[in-house]
């Protein structure tokens, strides 16, 4: 359930929800304290959600590229990548989010495989 609604309605907790779930196999002691921190920070926050507004320029999305002189269109994109950041197990990550009408409609984060650069490393 709570990996619905981190999908559906409330991207900010998507990051913690992807890392518990991880943990689903054989959770620890820190995967316990940190979904109890998740269920209090849901309790604390209840009313963030996903918005849609039909003045964009209400948006907070349309503020922050104002703010950074970037023009805007209907759908917009952003897309982050690291280098071998992740510390459970040295990989890269990956996240992009895809926004209509200052609303989240697509999210996703996550670890691309390994590609060997040589025949030698594979």
């Amino acid at each position: 359930m709570i990996l619905y609604l981190a999908y559906s309605m409330r991207a900010d907790i998507l990051f913690i929800i992807c890392k518990l779930a991880k943990a689903c196999i054989s959770p620890r002691i820190k995967d316990f304290d940190a979904l109890y921190w998740l269920l209090g920070y849901l309790c604390k926050y209840p009313t963030y959600s996903i918005c849609y507004y039909p003045i964009t320029a209400n948006s907070p999305i349309n503020k922050l590229l104002d703010a950074n002189n970037v023009p805007y269109s209907d759908i917009i994109v952003f897309s982050n990548a690291s280098w071998q950041d992740c510390p459970d197990t040295g990989h890269s990550t990956i996240c992009h989010l895809t926004f209509y009408q200052g609303g989240l409609i697509a999210t996703n984060s996550g670890v691309p495989l390994s590609v060997a650069m040589y025949s030698a490393e594979a």
